[in-house]
C-alpha cells in the first residue's frame, strides 16, 4: 500500500515538473507511465485472494489445545 501511494506521489511530481518547468515535458509522459505502472500494480495486488497460512503447532506438542490449563 505505501509502495503504490510512493509510485501516485512520484507520479504527480514528475507531471508538476514536467509541466512547470520549460524544455521538460518529457516528465509528463514518464510522470503518466508510472501512474499507469502504480494502478497497475495496485489492482493485481488487490485482485488476488490473500493466501491463508497453516497454523504451525510447537516442537513436541501435537494435540490440539483446549484453553484449559489445569492439566
Amino acid at each position: 500500500m505505501v509502495f503504490f501511494f510512493i509510485l501516485v506521489r512520484v507520479a504527480f511530481v514528475l507531471g508538476i515538473l514536467g509541466a512547470a518547468v520549460d524544455g521538460l515535458a518529457f516528465l509528463v509522459a514518464v510522470g503518466v507511465v508510472v501512474l499507469v505502472a502504480a494502478m497497475l500494480i495496485a489492482a493485481r495486488r488487490w485482485s488476488t485472494p490473500t493466501r491463508r497460512r497453516h497454523m504451525r503447532w510447537p516442537a513436541g506438542r501435537r494435540e490440539i489445545p483446549t484453553g484449559d490449563t489445569n492439566e
